[in-house]
């Protein structure tokens, strides 16, 4: 339960990056041929992985009957979390998957690149581990908020905190702002050079 809770929005949020970045470079006849909103593949994918993730959330629901896992009202708070952290997978999908264009390479370096960074989310440990002074820029991490936000009220039906979340909820605004407009730019050259 305690490694599931973390474990679920984690798997939605990394395959829909991984398939998400190489979205336009294998869509080629689509992108080349006519023209539309490009990002509207990209939203698609993470959409597709969503339904996979509320299957694996009504797993997850059975499992937390099966144990014996009480329920509160902050299970409210759910949809707000999964909100942030749509967002945050458009913005970074968005961003990898125009650089992807233009540097084919991406593509074989992000696996490794988010296995990384699920071992610096509090995925398979507690964020007690963190010693306090490091707390601090452990929770520049995004996911690292959304998370433990997860965890929290999952596993022991507290409120988020909303200190670390709200620093999830700045960055997030700032990378999806970002790669919007990143995105836009280089949406002009797709055509061209895929």
């Amino acid at each position: 339960i305690f490694v599931y809770s973390a474990i679920l929005p984690w798997t939605f949020f990394s395959k829909s990056i991984s398939q998400a970045t190489l979205s336009l470079v294998s869509n080629v006849q689509l992108v080349t041929k006519i023209y539309f909103p490009r990002e509207i593949i990209i939203y698609s994918i993470i959409l597709a992985n969503g339904i996979d993730f509320i299957i694996a959330a009504i797993v997850y629901a059975v499992m937390m009957i099966y144990y014996g896992v009480v329920v509160n009202w902050t299970l409210l708070f759910i949809f707000l979390l999964l909100f942030i952290q749509v967002i945050l997978t458009v913005g970074i999908s968005l961003f990898a998957s125009a650089l992807n264009v233009k540097y084919r390479d991406i593509g074989y370096v992000l696996p490794f690149g988010l296995q990384i960074w699920m071992f610096a989310c509090p995925i398979i440990y507690p964020l007690s581990v963190i010693p306090d002074p490091y707390k601090y820029w452990y929770m520049i991490n995004p996911m690292a908020g959304i998370i433990h936000s997860y965890r929290g009220i999952l596993t022991q039906g507290i409120q988020p905190d909303f200190v670390n979340l709200g620093i999830s909820i700045l960055i997030t605004a700032i990378v999806v702002i970002l790669s919007y407009r990143y995105f836009k730019k280089a949406e002009v050259y797709f055509a061209d050079i895929i």
